[in-house]
């Protein structure tokens, strides 16, 4: 299974763009931003947001507690998961995000649309992740440390354990209810961690050169929202000129006013999009206000993508 992963990411390494050599995203961007505002950027990273044909994951045989305690990284590989998350409390899992720092997974009531926020969220950390780890004794987890965290985030209850030498994971569900502590406990107890599954992508995406591969967030499962790939820059979970680029259902209202690589597309101030890039499919790039890339960067980014 792992070296299938890693077969299916290849494309995401050292290739070329669909319109000739290797896109540049650093010193296209500081030229756009000379043009526009006489500034520079240094660098751009890339975040990975990918949604759609992910695998759920059945027979899960491996309990948390069988994880040597002294095994847990200092920084995850953005191409592995290391956790699965069950549904449990009434909720279940809609979207994964990858990056070397966390991995989350977010969840939604059992039965419902996916959100735009999550209901809940379980959020792994490398060792040395999370450093405030004090609060009131809970109930092992698996047979290790846990405790109730104070949540930055008013109406929420959040339990952390231990899941690996120095390494904590943590649930978060809302305070509502007749017991949300037993919620987020019951929560916990879905997750399987240290199980290295390799992040499997649905369509190819050419990373432009100078840009490594910061992170993989993916959606699944029925779902009534567009999937995306969103490329940004990303330090510790601090996001900075984000461009996002990936496939959606095809628009049929959207009306094209230009060709990329001979399919109909629309260009503005902020996007780029091939209308339909086959099987009902458009592809895109974008960024969230004017100026942020150039338009002939964008173009050549929605032409990168490939569906498998």
């Amino acid at each position: 299974m792992e070296q299938d992963g890693h077969r299916l990411l290849a494309p995401l390494r050292d290739v070329e763009t669909a319109t000739g050599g290797g896109v540049d995203l650093a010193s296209a961007i500081r030229a756009g931003r000379r043009r526009r505002r006489g500034r520079s950027l240094a660098a751009v990273a890339m975040v990975v947001l990918i949604t759609a044909g992910v695998t759920v994951f059945a027979g899960w045989t491996r309990n948390p507690a069988d994880l040597p305690v002294a095994a847990a990284p200092g920084e995850f590989d953005v191409l592995t998961r290391e956790l699965r998350v069950g549904s449990a409390a009434g909720f279940t899992p809609y979207a994964y995000q990858n990056t070397r720092f966390r991995q989350v997974v977010q969840l939604k009531r059992a039965g419902t649309a996916d959100p735009a926020t999550p209901a809940a969220t379980v959020t792994l950390f490398p060792r040395g992740g999370l450093t405030e780890t004090r609060g009131e004794a809970a109930p092992e987890v698996y047979g290790r440390s846990a405790v109730w965290l104070d949540p930055a985030e008013p109406g929420r209850v959040e339990l952390g354990w231990q899941w690996g030498d120095g390494a904590w994971a943590v649930a978060n569900v809302p305070a509502t209810g007749d017991d949300p502590r037993t919620q987020a406990y019951r929560v916990a107890e879905s997750v399987t961690t240290g199980v290295s599954d390799p992040v499997v992508v649905p369509f190819e995406l050419p990373l432009p050169a100078g840009a490594p591969l910061a992170g993989v967030d993916q959606r699944y499962g029925a779902s009534d929202r567009q999937p995306s790939t969103r490329l940004r820059y990303d330090e510790r979970g601090a996001a900075s000129d984000a461009i996002s680029v990936g496939i959606r259902p095809a628009d049929p209202g959207m009306t094209a006013n230009t060709e990329i690589n001979g399919r109909l597309s629309k260009v503005d101030d902020t996007s780029a999009t091939i209308l339909d890039l086959g099987g009902g499919v458009a592809a895109y790039a974008s960024v969230d206000r004017p100026g942020r890339a150039p338009a002939a960067l964008l173009r050549d980014l929605a032409a990168s993508v490939r569906l498998n």
